[in-house]
């Protein structure tokens, strides 16, 4: 298997398995990691740890960036790769609280932390690999693949969580059954490391006469501007990944449905948004996406406004397929826009710190929305976050469309 869309996208599916696994469980983990009287509190404590997962993307994006940058992208996509594994097979070992006391949160928020260092370097540097790999006319369908490799571990995740609601009581699934999905995880991503170990570099990079020895540096010094507007370009569809990925603790602490209507709910949803990416992707060879992103954003704004009016959710199901659909759009739509942004000296580091940067100020955005949410009573901070959302992500698309004018397929 040398194919580099195949390898990147199988690479990309077990990758976002493991990370997503977690924010998947999080309403259980609570109970296994945190000991108090308050469900909410030790809601927010959980949502703490999902949230570090996301503000050490950062630094994974900048390091392993920057060795992909430096020492090529199959090396730092090899070992992006491994570190997550480690995390998720140590994380499925750990004791709980009433084992080891405050040890078990602190050593979850550590591999939590590691988890998103090297979610950090994967997806931007699967992006890169694919896109460098690419014609000109593919590479729109292409980089798709990834994010389709990232659906469908979030369906394999919903799938194995789902299966587990069914047959496993909720003591159960607190008791031991937590486990499993982890220890699955675990062993798939060994598979992967051997197919990632087998991949040939990016000729891109291959043929770069000059390696960058210090990218980051060059990166920040000749073009913190175009680092500004890829952060920019990315905060609304990351938020929209977020929520998503949030959705199945946020139903289940603020609404009456039942952990299976949640999880068949996300399943389905999954389901729709894994098979709408490539389609979007095809068709961006056609269509701008800077077109299309601006009319798919005007619809979200709308129904933000109406989740706005009313906040009651009248089927799970149809709200949680429209959702994702919506957001496959942006998914598919905005790779290629952040890639042909960089030179290939400095892609891989602008890429992953641009996607990860604006990964955790969306998770920082999301967190206050969520403890707004239960001081108040009122479910109507994520609609607003959402709208607010749309109307920033607008004056993006018109300053981003005024900066580069040329096809964003094509790579300076």
């Amino acid at each position: 298997m040398k194919n580099p869309v195949v390898l990147s996208m199988f690479g990309t599916m077990l990758e976002v398995y493991d990370f997503l696994i977690y924010s998947m469980l999080a309403s259980f983990l609570t109970k296994v990691f945190f000991i108090h009287s308050d469900s909410y509190v030790s809601y927010l404590e959980t949502f703490i740890l999902f949230s570090v997962g996301y503000l050490s993307r950062p630094l994974g994006g900048m390091l392993i960036g920057s060795f992909g940058d430096r020492f090529g992208r199959k090396n730092a996509l090899a070992f992006s790769l491994q570190l997550m594994a480690v995390c998720t097979f140590l994380i499925a070992c750990l004791p709980s609280y009433q084992t080891i006391g405050i040890m078990s949160p602190i050593l979850l928020m550590l591999l939590r932390m590691l988890q998103g260092a090297a979610h950090g370097g994967e997806l931007p540097g699967a992006l890169v690999y694919v896109i460098e790999t690419s014609k000109t006319k593919k590479r729109g369908l292409y980089s798709s693949f990834v994010f389709f490799g990232g659906g469908i571990g979030g369906c394999l995740s919903t799938l194995v969580i789902y299966t587990m609601t069914k047959y496993f009581t909720d003591s159960e699934i607190i008791n031991f059954a937590w486990r499993i999905p982890f220890f699955i995880g675990g062993s798939l991503s060994i598979v992967a490391i051997y197919f990632r170990l087998k991949a040939s570099e990016s000729p891109m990079f291959s043929n770069l006469k000059a390696k960058d020895k210090k990218p980051l540096k060059s990166l920040l010094r000749n073009d913190i501007s175009k680092l500004m507007l890829g952060i920019g370009i990315t905060i609304f569809p990351v938020l929209l990944i977020i929520l998503g990925h949030y959705l199945p603790a946020y139903l289940k602490e603020f609404t009456t449905y039942t952990s299976q209507e949640i999880y068949f709910s996300m399943l389905c949803g999954t389901i729709v948004f894994t098979c709408s990416i490539p389609l979007v992707g095809y068709i961006i060879s056609f269509i701008s996406s800077y077109v299309i992103l601006l009319i798919v954003t005007l619809i979200i704004s709308f129904f933000s406004y109406l989740l706005l009016v009313n906040t009651h959710i009248h089927s799970i199901l149809h709200f949680v397929i429209l959702y994702k659909f919506l957001s496959a759009i942006f998914i598919a739509c905005y790779p290629c826009m952040i890639v042909s942004l960089f030179p290939t000296n400095t892609r891989y580091s602008g890429t992953a710190l641009s996607y990860n940067i604006a990964f955790t100020i969306a998770a920082v955005l999301l967190f206050l929305t969520t403890a707004l949410t239960r001081k108040f009573g009122s479910l109507s901070w994520t609609p607003s976050l959402i709208l607010i959302g749309t109307i920033f992500n607008l004056v993006i698309l018109i300053l981003y469309n005024r900066k580069k004018k040329i096809n964003y397929l094509n790579l300076p």
